[in-house]
């Protein structure tokens, strides 16, 4: 069930030059989810249409019925006024206070107001000169909040879990209740300009922005001495800053042909701007610093990973390759690896921390744990930042074709900037052959060592089911399978044709339009595997990138589907 009651006033006059235009308002939002589920399995035939809690497997005990129900509401009562002076002074403000039920008593309101100014410097008289070359100039300003309630519902109260202990029923913590949870804000602050030239035959458009959110929502790692392990909290605040740039042009104008062109082009990048006082340290140059989880380099005590102030979010942390082990001379010298089954075919044992050849060495990082004789190894301390999900620029560029009956549409978008943790391509590596006959891409495993010497390989040794008793070449988080996901798609090409006006009329219609369309052609990509460059995650995501800041989590997603479309439109 969703429920929404909307009540709102409106005013709007005008005097001499001078325009007002106001509405207020408030809103109420339910939300209500309830159901259930039944689950059973074992049944003799398929042919039952209906549930039957008797016809499935013999013990009864195995069938699962469950029941749930939640709900959730937001408030919000708002006003919002608009000036005009001359059509050339602009002014616009507005408040909204929001409640949400997702949040503790102390804490359900967030207040976020908003402003914005511009002046057409065209419209004035001092500008008419130049308007025969620049008719339109424009210069916008604006600054706003607003809010995010983006919490499960049982963050602020927290929740239990049943489960059992020998033949005991148990009721243990399942959520950690944090009733401080207060709303998220984000507060932007925008400067515009927007120019048109030779009768906006050219078009630009400018923004230049800042957006510092406070109060940052974000899942924080907890100590391992607990039964949980993470909470929900506000954490810090995150500036986001960049430019975004758009043109569109007219580039021939004939009566049986035109060719029209839109540009645009996004630039961002964050970064961490506080932290709590209790994530407060002293690194190893004496100064003070702000990190939440992350590793320390034990021997010089510098520490790295996690999120900290004046570092990006969205990093993806891992291992790099520092080649392949040829000889079994090479891999008894390796380096201890803390994260390895140790297994050899030499001898069929596996003793942790051993390598063999055909195994990846990784890189190690300097001051890190070493082992009780002084040597180095390899530990989740020699990790580096290997990449960030999130594209520092993203743009793309539309062409439009008309010519005489016929109208072309060409579209490319593209990303720049930003790696993606291809999970997909580690599994295709090393399933489970003994357990499950699991395909393995062709591919890949062509490109794996196979013998002393074998310099032309890409990657490790191959060995089915790696993360369990091989020695996890594969199964971490490394420059293996940490690819740079820069793209350019064809996203879209359209070709429309409108039949004579004749034939319409015959079938009494004003127009028919026949057409053919593709969507998502191809990507130009070095990304690896049928899966999308595209991110899979969105700054919201506080708890995907807790992961993604030590390696662990994946953005794997399904790449869309190329679409081929037959269209007909008829206009009566």
């Amino acid at each position: 069930w969703n429920q929404l009651y909307e009540a709102t006033i409106d005013y709007a006059g005008s005097w001499n030059n001078h325009t007002l235009t106001a509405v207020a308002g408030w809103s109420y939002q339910k939300f209500l989810y309830d159901g259930m589920n039944m689950e059973n399995s074992g049944f003799p035939t398929d042919a039952y249409k209906y549930y039957n809690m008797y016809a499935g497997q013999a013990d009864k005990q195995k069938m699962n019925i469950g029941s749930y129900r939640n709900n959730n509401k937001l408030a919000a009562g708002f006003l919002r006024v608009n000036y005009n002076y001359d059509e050339k002074y602009l002014l616009s403000a507005s408040i909204r206070a929001e409640g949400s039920s997702r949040f503790g008593e102390n804490n359900k309101w967030g207040y976020f107001p908003s402003a914005s100014a511009a002046w057409i410097i065209s419209e004035e008289p001092f500008f008419a000169s130049a308007k025969s070359v620049m008719n339109n100039f424009k210069l916008r300003v604006s600054v706003g909040q607003t809010g995010n309630n983006d919490v499960s519902l049982t963050a602020p109260l927290g929740a239990y879990a049943v489960g059992s202990y020998d033949e005991y029923t148990t009721l243990l913590p399942s959520v950690m209740q944090n009733m401080a949870l207060r709303w998220e804000t984000t507060t932007q602050t925008d400067v515009g300009i927007d120019m048109g030239f030779l009768r906006d035959r050219i078009r630009i458009v400018m923004d230049g922005y800042t957006k510092l959110t406070t109060n940052l929502l974000y899942n924080i790692t907890l100590p391992d001495t607990g039964q949980l392990g993470t909470v929900m909290s506000n954490v810090g605040s995150v500036r986001f800053s960049g430019f975004e740039f758009e043109l569109h042009t007219v580039n021939f104008e004939r009566k049986n042909f035109t060719w029209e062109t839109d540009i645009t082009y996004s630039y961002n990048r964050n970064r961490v701007i506080s932290l709590p006082d209790e994530y407060k340290y002293t690194d190893i140059y004496g100064n003070e610093a702000w990190r939440i989880g992350g590793y320390t380099a034990s021997e010089s005590g510098y520490r790295f990973g996690g999120t900290a102030v004046g570092e990006p979010l969205g990093r993806i942390w891992g291992y790099k390759v520092a080649g392949i082990l040829q000889t079994d001379e090479e891999a008894a010298a390796a380096l201890y690896d803390e994260s390895s089954h140790g297994y050899r075919r030499n001898d069929g044992l596996s003793i942790q921390g051993r390598k063999d050849a055909g195994d990846f060495e990784w890189v190690n990082r300097e001051g890190t744990k070493r082992m009780a004789d002084g040597s180095e190894m390899i530990n989740a301390e020699d990790m580096f930042c290997l990449g960030n999900i999130m594209p520092h620029s993203t743009g793309g560029i539309n062409n439009s074709f008309s010519f005489y009956r016929f109208r072309v549409n060409v579209y490319l978008d593209f990303a720049l900037g930003h790696s993606i943790y291809n999970y997909m391509k580690s599994r295709f590596i090393q399933n489970t052959l003994g357990y499950s006959n699991s395909n393995v891409d062709v591919d890949l495993v062509n490109g794996c060592w196979r013998y002393p010497g074998d310099t032309e390989a890409k990657h490790a040794r191959f060995f089915p089911n790696d993360a369990d008793y091989g020695n996890r070449n594969f199964s971490r988080a490394s420059t293996f399978n940490v690819e740079r996901a820069d793209y350019l798609c064809i996203r879209d090409i359209s070709l429309y044709y409108d039949l004579p006006d004749k034939w319409a009329a015959k079938a009494h219609m004003k127009k028919i339009t026949i057409g053919v369309s593709g969507n998502t052609l191809h990507y130009f990509t070095g990304v690896s595997g049928n899966i999308s460059p595209e991110t899979g995650m969105g700054i919201g995501d506080a708890a995907v990138y807790s992961s993604v800041q030590m390696g662990s989590a994946s953005s794997n997603i399904t790449p869309p589907a190329m679409k081929i479309l037959f269209n007909v439109k008829l206009t009566f």
